[in-house]
């Protein structure tokens, strides 16, 4: 039983120290990103404009996949349903 606490705490051990080496690399990268200037990009890229005759097709579009969607779950059987008329059947059979 010692050694298995003791494996644990080498583990521990090695995990702290992989997460400090971690620590330092990420500080690293931080700092030679703000010193080359490649920070984020933060919003919408630019020039990606669509015209109001676009997005009233794509809406559509999503409509008609929708509304496919719906019906086809209106379609299928409930599988309560089936559970209970299967139970119904056996009574009847009796």
């Amino acid at each position: 039983m010692a050694d298995f606490k003791r494996i644990l705490r080498d583990l521990e051990r090695q995990k702290a120290a992989a997460e400090a080496e971690l620590e330092k690399i990420n500080r690293a990268i931080t700092a030679l990103s703000e010193v080359a200037g490649a920070g984020r990009r933060r919003g919408r890229r630019p020039g990606r404009k669509m015209n109001a005759a676009t997005r009233a097709k794509m809406k559509a579009a999503q409509q008609k996949r929708r509304a496919a969607e719906k019906k086809e779950k209106k379609a299928a059987p409930k599988p309560k349903a089936k559970a209970a008329a299967a139970k119904q059947e056996q009574g009847t059979q009796e």
